[in-house]
Formats: C-alpha cells, structure tokens, sequence
C-alpha cells in the first residue's frame, strides 16, 4: 500500500484498529487463582501502526468452592518436634505412689498440729489476760479494804484523844459494835487511855507516829508458817490484816489512872500521894487485828511502863518496887 492510500483511508477505521482497554476489577480475598495475562485480538494493519499493549483479563467476582477448600488444605502444616522435647505420659510406679500418699498424710497431721497450736496460743493468751485481771483486782480489793481499816484506826485514836470520839455513850456504842463482833466492844487495849468513857490521865497529848498495815492473810493455807498460821487464827480466816500503830502518849497521872493500872497499891494512900501529878510519857504500840468483813477481833497495847516510870525508879526505887509488884 503506497502513501496516498494511508492518507486517505477514513478515520473510524483507524479507531476500529485501536484495541479497547482493559476493565479493573477489584480482587476478592477469596480469589485463588491469578489472572492470566490475555493479549487483545489486534487487527492486522500496516507496518506503521502502534503495536497493541497486553492487558489483564478481568477477575471474576466469586471464587469457587473449591478453591477456597483447595486454600484451607494448602494452609496446614506439619512441624516435627524433637524427641527430646516431646511430652510422654508419666506412671508413678507402686513405692512412689506409696511415699505420696504418707506425704498428703504427713502434711494433713502438720496442718492440724498447726490448728491446735494456734488454739492453744489463743487459750494461753486468754488465761494471761485473766491472771492479769484478777492480780489487778485483787490489788484494787486489798487497796480498798487497807484504806477502809486505816480510816477505822485512824477514827478511833482520834476519839481516844478527844474523850471518847465526842459522842454519847449510846452513840459511841453504835460506833464500835459496828467495827468489833460481839462482846469485844467493851475490852482491849482502848481501856488503857479510857475508863468507862472517861480519860484515865490529865493534861493528856497523844503523839501518832505512823498507821500501817503490818500484814496481810492471803487465801493460800498451805504456804502459811508457823507465824503466818498464829495470824489466820487471829484473824479469824483468809482476808484479814494487821494494823500496827506507833506513837507517844503524854499525861499526868491521876486516881483514875491508878485505879485502871495500879489498884494494887489503893490501900497506900502515902504511895498513891506521891505518884499524883507524876507527868510520864510513854512510848506505845498498838495492833489491831481485822477480819475480812474489816472488824476487829483483837487488839493489843504494849506500852513501855519501864520507859514512863524511869525517874521514879532513879529517885525512889522502894516506891517504884512497890508499885511495880503485882501491876497489870
């Protein structure tokens, strides 16, 4: 074909030679196969035409069924594990099996030993706490009942030194039936600074020293000694105490004084004359026993008559023989 014919062939027909482009489609994710690669039927045409491009042919919309099986059998894969990392089940044999059952019996008896010692610590700490409330109670009781004797001894020596408490014969009754049992109201060691009511001595001073308790009677008989046992038996039973007083009395003797202390010489009227007005001071201690309901059940006065009648003995000392021969 010469060059005239080219330029006068029409333009549609040169259109028809040009091949038609490729449709995209998009890709599934169940697409298997790959598209192959299809070249578009071209027109056979002069030399001087454009060659034709290749294109893709389109992929279809739906995969099938098989593929997508055929997919799943080509995504298993078989791994080979070592023998030395393989797991194998394991059989205890008959001694192993032994020694776990004595183990699970052993660890079942430390727990319960473990139990009971944890109770045991829980009752010893209860017991503690109870030993230690009932010493505090004890010493609170025994701090009330010395408090209350000491009032009471303290009251009495008061009333000792003014005449007779300062109450009336029916009053100071009351008074001492309430602190001495039965008869032991009317004797013991007050006679000494009283007579029926009455001072015995004139210009009399009373000088305490000091108000305590000498001892006390626990509850514990068997650990009593001889001297621990005389005092229960004064005392009258656990509970009591011993009030022990220490002063110096100071008086002029009268016939009063004479006649509590001395009635022995009354019928010498020249000795009696001589020993009125005689100012003595005399050193004195006083015990008073108590129960446990805070009574006196006894008491007892030790005064040093030596110690108050020492100048009569250096100045007369057939006076003071005479007068120290049958006193109390």
């Amino acid at each position: 074909m010469d060059i005239s014919s080219l330029l006068c062939l029409p333009v549609e027909a040169n259109d028809e030679a040009q091949p038609a482009p490729p449709v995209r489609t998009p890709r599934t994710r169940d697409q298997v196969e790959r598209p192959t690669l299809t070249p578009a039927p071209t027109k056979r045409s002069s030399p001087l035409d454009a060659p034709a491009a290749p294109t893709k042919s389109p992929a279809p919309s739906k995969p099938p069924a098989a593929s997508k099986k055929r997919r799943s059998n080509a995504s298993t894969t078989l791994s080979m594990v070592p023998d030395k990392e393989r797991k194998r089940a394991y059989r205890m044999s008959a001694n192993q099996r032994e020694r776990r059952r004595n183990y699970e019996a052993h660890e079942s008896r430390v727990y319960n030993l473990t139990l009971d010692i944890n109770d045991l610590r829980q009752q010893v700490r209860y017991l503690t706490e109870r030993r230690d409330l009932h010493v505090m109670r004890s010493l609170l009781t025994r701090q009330h009942f010395e408090r209350d004797v000491l009032s009471v001894v303290d009251r009495i020596l008061c009333g000792f030194r003014d005449e007779a408490l300062g109450l009336t014969p029916n009053e100071r009754g009351f008074f001492f039936s309430g602190i001495l049992p039965g008869t032991a109201a009317t004797g013991g060691g007050h006679e000494f600074i009283l007579q029926r009511g009455r001072p015995i001595f004139s210009h009399r001073a009373v000088a305490i020293t000091s108000i305590r308790v000498l001892s006390f009677v626990g509850d514990d008989v068997e650990a009593d000694d001889e001297e621990a046992a005389e005092l229960r038996r004064l005392c009258g039973g656990s509970g009591g105490c011993v009030v022990e007083t220490l002063g110096n009395f100071t008086g002029r003797i009268t016939r009063a004084t004479i006649t509590a202390l001395f009635p022995h010489i009354l019928c010498n009227e020249a000795l009696v004359a001589q020993l009125l007005g005689l100012r003595i001071a005399c050193p004195a201690r006083l015990l008073m026993y108590f129960d446990g309901q805070r009574r006196i059940v006894q008491q007892t006065a030790h005064a040093d008559i030596m110690m108050a009648l020492k100048s009569l003995r250096e100045a007369r000392p057939n006076d003071f023989a005479a007068l120290m021969g049958r006193s109390r």
